[in-house]
């Protein structure tokens, strides 16, 4: 009576197992779909929740697929779950040593694999770890001696993927900090629950717990409760290390960038002071425009570039200090800033043209003179294209950071590195918005980076800051090995 009755429970719990193999093949299935299909909620089940990657969708398929299999001592269950330990330790080999293998964009449609902004910067959370403890404990669970080893390693990953259910039902998850330090996602945890289960009820369907157990077998397991928290634990603060540096990289990327826009802005703040103070100059009003030209030429000695331009309400230029007074002039070569600045009355910035004298990059600052409560002249200040050289040299920034200020045609008007792409359009990649933000990009060699950017409201240009993700990422790199290499000691 006795053997029908432990036969009927071990049918049982053969049963649970292949019923908790067909949770976890639908719960990947179905977060395929939202891939594939492009409905979020489906990989997330909450909108604003993570979302199961592909490979651990992948993981959880052949695991799932596995379980239902009735067979005890198949070759498929082997088969199925090396490959699984392997293909997740690859997985966390991306977050710890932020090596980029491009596994989930083989399994979705590109587009649909997009990451998200800053995507070069790993995240780590415990789901790739748990699915190599299950993908290592379902391949041990087809030898008779190891049975014991896999129960207990797919009852950490249970744990571990109970934990990450906890922070949810909680609320913990909004508590864990910052954008890229994220828990897991909800199908991935419930899914690793499944499989780690149904591994657990398999491997209790086996007569493996009526015999006795070595000495060995006992310290090890003892070792392993002991040492296996504290070396999540260790892994998990490290990780919390890293990620606090990468989103410290990141913030001082966007520091610089708007401390740079900020000085540019001081700069040009500068350019229009001097020209008000022009502007109330008695010759103007007298109509003495030589001698005004004279006085216009002082502020220029010091800076030795640029020139002063007088214009009249037709366009026409009446003084241009690159040449002596009484030169025939042509009209002005942006007549629409000078006519924005006559209507509205309020200094007007241009981008970069090519100065009619010159025949070189400029840029021109436009001030009104308002003369009997009309605005009579616009006295307009080009500064050519070595203008801001100076300023953006002065950066202090890191080896390796680049500078970039562009105009509102995304033409560069001041480069780190060299005059050659003054004037040249900036490339798409580095193009932002209006506003601040932080944008990922391939710089001219191909090679990924990080940029941090900010638009001005006073000139409408574009200030940028950025960096080789490979240069940023070094540091943090050389911990999470340090990490790695710590624990596997």
């Amino acid at each position: 009576m006795p053997f029908f009755v432990g036969q009927a429970g071990g049918l049982k719990r053969q049963l649970a197992s292949q019923v908790a193999g067909l949770a976890a093949v639908t719960i990947a299935a179905v977060a395929l779909v939202g891939w594939w299909a492009e409905l979020p909620v489906l990989s997330s089940w909450v909108p604003g929740f993570a979302n199961m990657k592909p490979v651990t969708a992948l993981c959880l398929t052949a695991l799932g697929l596995a379980l239902v299999h009735p067979g005890k001592n198949s070759r498929f269950v082997f088969a199925a779950g090396l490959p699984v330990a392997i293909v997740a330790a690859l997985d966390l080999s991306q977050a710890l040593f932020a090596v980029e293998l491009g596994i989930d964009r083989w399994l979705v449609p590109p587009h649909a694999a997009a990451e998200p902004e800053a995507a070069s910067f790993r995240v780590i959370n415990g789901m790739p770890l748990a699915l190599v403890l299950v993908g290592g404990s379902f391949a041990l669970s087809r030898f008779e001696g190891h049975r014991f080893t896999a129960a207990t390693l797919a009852g950490i990953a249970c744990v571990m993927a109970v934990f990450a259910l906890f922070t949810y039902s909680t609320g913990i998850h909004s508590l864990i900090g910052p954008p890229s330090i994220t828990p897991p996602a909800l199908p991935s945890a419930a899914g690793v629950l499944c499989a780690a289960g149904g591994i657990i009820l398999r491997v209790g369907a086996m007569p493996v717990f009526r015999k006795a157990r070595p000495l060995w077998q006992l310290q090890i397991m003892i070792g392993c409760a002991i040492v296996a928290p504290l070396l999540l634990f260790g892994v998990y603060a490290g990780s919390r290390v890293a990620d606090a540096q990468l989103i410290q990289v990141r913030e001082d990327l966007m520091t610089e960038a708007r401390a740079l826009s900020a000085d540019v802005d001081r700069e040009i703040i500068g350019e229009i002071e001097i020209l008000r103070a022009l502007a109330a100059s008695p010759s103007l009003r007298e109509g003495n425009f030589a001698e005004f030209q004279r006085q216009a030429e002082a502020p220029l000695a010091m800076r030795q570039s640029g020139n002063i331009v007088l214009i009249d309400g037709n366009m026409k230029q009446l003084v241009n200090t690159l040449v002596p007074f009484g030169t025939p002039l042509e009209k002005a070569p942006v007549s629409q800033p000078v006519e924005m600045a006559f209507a509205s009355g309020k200094p007007q910035i241009t981008g970069l043209f090519i100065g009619s004298v010159t025949k070189k990059h400029v840029f021109a600052i436009i001030v009104p003179v308002r003369i009997d409560g009309e605005n009579r002249y616009a006295l307009a200040r080009l500064a050519n294209e070595h203008a801001l050289a100076p300023l953006v040299a002065a950066q202090a920034l890191p080896s390796g950071w680049h500078p970039v200020v562009s105009d509102a045609a995304h033409r560069i008007i001041a480069w780190s590195e060299q005059d050659a792409f003054i004037g040249k359009e900036l490339p798409p990649g580095q193009r932002h918005g209006a506003g601040s933000g932080l944008f990922d990009f391939n710089d001219s060699e191909g090679r990924p980076a990080l940029g941090a950017s900010t638009r001005s409201e006073l000139t409408g240009w574009q200030s940028s800051v950025w960096a080789p993700a490979a240069l940023l990422e070094a540091p943090v790199r050389a911990l999470r090995w340090t990490i790695g290499l710590t624990a596997s000691a």
